[in-house]
């Protein structure tokens, strides 16, 4: 497809000023450092037609985070919903001890999903926090 989507969750696990996130905080860097960032809404709504697909696989196998998380206070957040299905979010803002989880999307990468990925995540006033990861084949196919 087009496009790929990529389970996200974000917490805010000490005392500090709260941390705005939107979209644009968000890119993802191929094996070959191609970067793409996350989809524009519109993007998004009219050239991939598997956003309610996606949502249902995702409450069947949700992305796990650690009980230190699960206990903080969650935060809503839908930056990609479905077409006609609800209220979009624009940003999320985390204070202190909140998290939040949501599905975004990228564009495909030039390079594939093949090697290891980075999702980066632009935060003001400090380095991008960069996450490295592998998707395997089945991951990649929803199973």
């Amino acid at each position: 497809d087009a496009f790929v989507p990529i389970a996200i969750a974000i917490a805010i696990t000490k005392n500090g000023k709260a941390i705005e996130f939107i979209p644009e905080s968000f890119t993802l860097v191929d094996a070959k450092g191609n970067a793409v960032p996350a989809a524009g809404y519109e993007e998004l709504t009219h050239g991939y037609d598997k956003i309610g697909f996606d949502r249902s696989l995702i409450r069947m196998r949700p992305i796990v985070v650690g009980s230190y998380v699960a206990e903080l206070r969650p935060i809503a957040a839908s930056f990609y919903p479905p077409p006609d299905s609800g209220t979009r979010t624009a940003r999320v803002e985390l204070a202190s001890f909140t998290w939040f989880a949501d599905t975004f999307y990228f564009p495909r990468p030039p390079a594939g999903l093949g090697g290891v990925l980075t999702l980066k995540v632009a935060i003001p006033g400090v380095d991008p926090v960069e996450v490295r990861f592998v998707a395997t084949a089945e991951e990649l196919a929803g199973r």
